[in-house]
């Protein structure tokens, strides 16, 4: 699987490198927020689809965002909205509170149609998760969220699983691995895991399994050949359970 975002902009490189492997790949995309709305995500999507063309993906696409948000620094949002191109403008309105109800509908049409093998959500709080609920005619099957949900918010965990939403979860390795420092008691006893399941086990591959062992998907990074060998599925699997 392949996770990136429209606002990622490389959607031509994915193409190229999904190609290059011979094989079905999966590709998980996302609609970026001054996209939100029915018309700028249908064509947000349309556009998506048209640059993976030719790539032999199965494409999931999920909404990024339910809105900006001026309470987070990086985003820009009235910056943004003046950046977009005229074609946007022209499709649809800015996009408004609960415009991501919109934007859903148009997602519903392309999963019917069979241009998108899924459709699902990332970034949702437990209101707008619900108020989807209460509106959509197909349900999310991919949420997309912070590790830290697990913890902090498990009324919204418990709702989704009610409605058997696969949870994926990123910010797994700057979020937990990385926070030695903010919380070294929770980092010790992973370390301890760890040194119990082997001389050579690294905590990443301990807390992807602590997450596999949860039913919960996840999207870890990886840096250098070493990150990429702790996140292995092989590395994962073979580790007994917690």
């Amino acid at each position: 699987t392949v996770d990136t975002a429209m606002g990622s902009r490389n959607a031509h490189l994915v193409r190229d490198a999904a190609a290059r492997t011979g094989e079905r790949v999966h590709v998980i995309t996302k609609v970026w927020y001054t996209h939100l709305g029915y018309e700028r995500t249908t064509l947000a999507v349309n556009e998506a689809l048209a640059e993976l063309e030719g790539c032999g993906c199965d494409v999931t696409v999920l909404i990024h965002w339910p809105r900006c948000r001026s309470d987070i620094s990086w985003m820009r949002c009235d910056e943004e909205e003046d950046e977009l191109p005229e074609r946007y403008k022209e499709a649809g309105p800015p996009p408004s509170l609960d415009a991501y109800l919109g934007s859903w509908k148009a997602l519903e049409e392309f999963y019917r149609e069979g241009r998108v093998a899924h459709i699902g959500v990332s970034n949702f709080d437990r209101a707008d998760t619900e108020k989807l609920f209460a509106e959509c005619d197909v349900d999310p099957q991919i949420f997309q969220g912070n590790a830290w949900i697990l913890w902090f918010d498990k009324a919204l965990v418990a709702a989704l699983r009610a409605r058997r939403v696969l949870i994926q979860a990123y910010n797994v390795e700057n979020g937990i691995i990385k926070r030695q420092t903010a919380a070294p008691r929770a980092y010790a006893a992973l370390e301890r895991i760890a040194r119990q399941r082997g001389r050579d086990v690294d905590v990443s591959t301990v807390a992807l399994r602590a997450f596999s062992q949860a039913d919960v998907a996840t999207i870890p990074r990886a840096a250098n050949p070493a990150h990429l060998a702790a996140n292995a599925p092989a590395a994962v699997a073979t580790l007994l359970p917690l």
